[in-house]
């Protein structure tokens, strides 16, 4: 909390939760533009760019810890 870094669980099987998986499976993993290839690492870590998405959006992301509620949705750049 301290570096301002906050965790975020989704619960896929709660109600009102909505996961576009989509975005999050369909979208091309950029996990090694950035980091050698390594396949174990591939396989639990993705790195997703908005743009191969939706190109000209970004994603903005809105949590309230006091109430236990997020949401995340894209908006042009």
């Amino acid at each position: 909390m301290e570096a301002r870094i906050y965790p975020l669980a989704v619960t896929l099987g709660e109600s009102g939760s909505v996961f576009n998986r989509k975005f999050f499976y369909e979208t091309p993993n950029r996990l090694t533009d950035f980091l050698p290839a390594d396949e174990t690492l591939e396989k639990c870590l993705r790195l997703i760019r908005v743009e191969d998405f939706r190109p000209g959006h970004r994603l903005c992301l809105i949590m309230d810890d006091e109430q236990n509620k997020a949401v995340a949705f894209l908006t042009p750049a």
